[in-house]
């Protein structure tokens, strides 16, 4: 049987789900799982993925001791592909070229950020470039991520991955209840890890302009971060609830009548198709990865707190159009099945 190994030194919810999808979609190959988990990144269910049949390992210590370790698990299992998710991963695994076919999925490239100016950026980007050197194919699972990647390697191979993602169906919560547009006690969440890509300060000028309009009695954030940002919600009476198991995670959103995102850079988010799948209606931030999708996206914070009342009024019929514009998005796109991109890579 032909072997994949995963490697990532961020374990987090859109990387997870992305390996997590991969495995389940090729059940032909046996996987394994190098990985790191951030001090401010959820726990993720490794039980899930053991009953998968996954074999897994942890990755420690700095950049040497990582690629040491990364040897020895190459030598010991021997793998066809070694698949790499995300950016640092990327830069260890591919600094020298290994036994087995070395594919890549950023998950979010370095140059794409917007906190470090344009030298650092041209920086981020020329080390993509060289470390394609060591790279047999590219796989992504975002239209953004794609898009990018077909922009900057003309003559590689580039995939996108068919994946459960985007399978909408406005299933979830609303099997549960029936979204209201009565009620004057609103609940508005947002979801993932506070970073400075998360744009924190951006989504409290948003709160603020949205308390000014009234209607809203409770904002969470749903996750954690740096002490400095759960320090500004706080005095700012933004929950933040720490990150939540899935029974807990399911009482907040039966609740929650709409979903602000503000990212300012992010390959997805992955967040945004999990709330549609729940059939919580989503208010987007106009962000590059959101002029790759099919959704209205909004670039102030006078913009965003509107629309989230627009919202309000007919909450079911808005989160329907966006599952509806999402399905027949996808469905006019090429994607491939993770095992079929697998295979040819292995041709």
């Amino acid at each position: 049987m032909n072997k994949v190994l995963h490697v990532t030194e961020c374990l987090n919810t859109g990387v997870y789900l992305a390996i997590k999808g991969s495995i389940i979609s090729s059940p032909d190959f046996e996987h394994h799982l190098l990985y790191e988990i951030r001090k401010d990144s959820p726990s993720p269910d490794l039980l899930a993925l053991h009953h998968l049949g996954v074999i897994t390992y942890r990755w420690e210590g700095g950049l040497v001791k990582k690629r040491i370790q990364l040897n020895i698990i190459q030598k010991k299992i021997n793998p066809n592909i070694t698949h790499l998710h995300s950016s640092w991963a990327g830069f260890i695994g591919r600094l020298i070229p290994m036994n087995s076919r070395l594919v890549y999925s950023s998950h979010g490239f370095g140059f794409q950020r917007k906190d470090c100016n344009a030298i650092f950026r041209f920086a981020f980007y020329l080390i993509e470039i060289i470390l394609q050197m060591n790279t047999s194919a590219n796989i992504a699972y975002m239209p953004y991520e794609y898009a990018l990647l077909r922009n900057i390697l003309k003559s590689k191979k580039i995939y996108f991955a068919n994946m459960d993602f985007w399978n909408f169906s406005f299933a979830g919560i609303n099997n549960k209840r029936k979204l209201s547009s009565s009620s004057k006690n609103k609940q508005i969440v947002s979801i993932g890890r506070i970073t400075r890509a998360k744009d924190p300060y951006f989504f409290l000028k948003v709160v603020i302009e949205i308390r000014k309009l009234g209607y809203v009695d409770d904002i969470l954030w749903i996750g954690d971060g740096a002490i400095e940002y759960r320090e500004l919600f706080r005095k700012n009476k933004i929950k933040v609830t720490g990150w939540l198991d899935d029974e807990e995670l399911h009482q907040i959103l039966s609740v929650t009548d709409a979903a602000l995102l503000t990212s300012a850079w992010d390959s997805g988010p992955a967040t945004l198709f999990q709330l549609i799948n729940y059939g919580i209606p989503v208010i987007l931030r106009d962000f590059p990865a959101a002029k790759y999708l099919p959704l209205e996206s909004f670039s102030s914070p006078v913009e965003l707190a509107t629309n989230i009342l627009k919202v309000f009024v007919a909450p079911e019929e808005y989160a329907e159009n966006q599952v509806l514009r999402l399905n027949n998005f996808f469905q006019s796109i090429h994607m491939t099945p993770i095992s079929e991109i697998y295979m040819e890579i292995l041709r």
